[in-house]
């Protein structure tokens, strides 16, 4: 009703490789992922406010709309302001808050736009696990001041959860997880308890990587440090998988340990 045929036409060539047909539904795989990162460029332009903070923001309210379904978007700000979130200080939740609390209504509008439809709450744990993890990368490595991120490869991932034990709980240990795409992924392709510990020597992928499991109903032991510290501390402590990706450079800058780089 609202748009001509030739204009559909037009746009689903354009978007081809975004496109598969089942019949008579189309579905555009990619599409919610670029109309979110459309507004928040957008907002970008139009107010002047930092990149990291807005795309911060941005995940922050996906963690929100996601874990509180029946949260009112009118009441987003309030909600925000009296915390109703818990364990915030032991998640670094606290500087996020206070980031999208600066940008306002305004912010909290705009977001709206995106999430009238109620699709989010529509998407299953893999699905929306799908979407958050590519999010949460083009923002990693779109955002200036943050070292680009050395991401495991989507194929890897998923030969990792479809070999792992399916029939038990899980102990799990992951040094150097960056965001935690892989050990979310574990977490999520289990039928089962998983229990892990995780650590990530970089700071600012430390917090996202908190963050980014937690909007996926994700708790673990995450710590930021160094994983050749980590492991002295662990000690004796078994686990039934570890997952590790080597080095992919020697360790240099501030990520010396004793001035050795790591071989």
């Amino acid at each position: 009703e609202k748009y001509g045929r030739q204009t559909i036409v037009d746009f689903l060539q354009n978007e081809k490789t975004q496109t598969t047909f089942d019949g008579e539904t189309v579905t555009l795989t990619k599409y919610p992922l670029q109309y979110f990162i459309h507004i928040l460029e957008g907002f970008i332009r139009n107010t002047g406010s930092n990149r990291k903070d807005v795309f911060y923001s941005g995940a922050f309210y996906l963690f929100l709309r996601r874990q509180f379904p029946e949260l009112v978007p009118e009441e987003v700000l309030d909600f925000i302001k009296n915390r109703k979130y818990s364990e915030i200080e032991d998640h670094n939740l606290f500087e996020i808050e206070q980031i999208a609390m600066l940008l306002g209504d305004s912010f909290v509008r705009a977001m709206n736009h995106f999430f009238d439809s109620g699709w989010i709450e529509k998407l299953d744990s893999k699905e929306f696990y799908s979407f958050s993890q590519e999010f949460y990368e083009y923002y990693i490595n779109s955002s200036s001041g943050v070292r680009e991120l050395f991401s495991t490869p989507t194929t890897l991932v998923q030969l990792i959860c479809q070999i792992i034990p399916t029939n038990r709980p899980l102990r799990v240990y992951n040094p150097a997880a960056g965001m935690l795409k892989l050990m979310t992924a574990i977490k999520v392709s289990s039928s089962f308890e998983v229990i892990a510990e995780a650590s990530e020597i970089n700071r600012e992928i430390y917090k996202i990587g908190q963050l980014f499991a937690r909007t996926n109903g994700f708790e673990l032991n995450f710590q930021n440090m160094d994983s050749m510290e980590e492991i002295e501390h662990l000690g004796t402590s078994s686990f039934d998988l570890i997952v590790s990706i080597p080095p992919f450079m020697t360790k240099v800058n501030i990520y010396e340990r004793y001035n050795l780089a790591y071989k």
